[in-house]
């Protein structure tokens, strides 16, 4: 996948990409499919359970909220209308942009937004980082960084280091999340790091959703690395 990618010129994946390799990597990501019409989203999106979130995927496009790209709590008889609207303002915005579909997932409610990445540093290799996610990594930079690889009690100690710890243990009566499937998945990102033999210039996760009931990456960006 990453190999097609750099064959095509392309130095990211699109979403639906993105989370394929994360799947293959062990981490859970929502159910999910791309629809490249809107009448191929009406008939896509009864396959799933509502509410759901529909996202453009274009290679021209790596933040799609910046530009309208994203319409959330979507019902199923909405899918349709919900399509031509992304669709359209996307289109508005950006003259000639590469659509290739639309995303069309089921929404993840609940749990504790954290962030997860994994960077190559030219001069320190690949470095792990994870932190509080969502708004809050851009407004409290609460974060803890390790070199790759990382072990798993190194990912505890990153855990235990974020000054929002506590929110991973349960606050005013909600139930503790599943630490043991969030280290799974820190591990899994330093792994991948490793297993794509230098190919990777930045995969994140943002948020990866975590509950009681495990994890789930509900969006996630990769960048490859310049060729030169």
């Amino acid at each position: 996948m990453l190999a097609a990618a750099r064959a095509r010129g392309r130095r990211a994946l699109t979403e639906p990409e993105a989370k394929a390799v994360l799947r293959l990597s062990g981490i859970p990501a929502p159910r999910g499919c791309v629809a490249t019409s809107a009448a191929e989203a009406g008939v896509l999106a009864a396959r799933l359970t509502p509410p759901l979130a529909l996202k453009i995927v274009s290679p021209d496009v790596l933040h799609k909220s910046d530009i309208g790209g994203v319409e959330l709590h979507v019902s199923v008889a909405d899918a349709e209308a919900a399509w031509n609207r992304l669709a359209d303002r996307v289109r508005a915005q950006l003259p000639g942009v590469r659509l290739e579909g639309i995303l069309i997932e089921e929404m993840v409610s609940g749990g504790v937004e954290i962030i997860g990445s994994v960077t190559h540093d030219a001069r320190l290799g690949p470095v792990l980082m994870v932190g509080l996610g969502g708004l809050w990594v851009e407004l409290l930079r609460d974060v803890s960084f390790r070199l790759v690889p990382v072990d798993r009690g190194d990912v505890v100690e990153m855990l235990d280091e974020l000054k929002g710890a506590a929110l991973l243990g349960g606050v005013r009566g909600r139930a503790p999340v599943d630490r043991e499937a969030l280290v799974d998945a820190l591990l899994a990102l330093s792994e991948l790091a490793q297993a794509s033999g230098g190919e990777l210039q930045e995969v994140e996760i943002n948020p990866l959703a975590v509950s009681p009931h495990g994890v789930c990456a509900i969006d996630a960006v990769i960048r490859l690395r310049s060729a030169t």
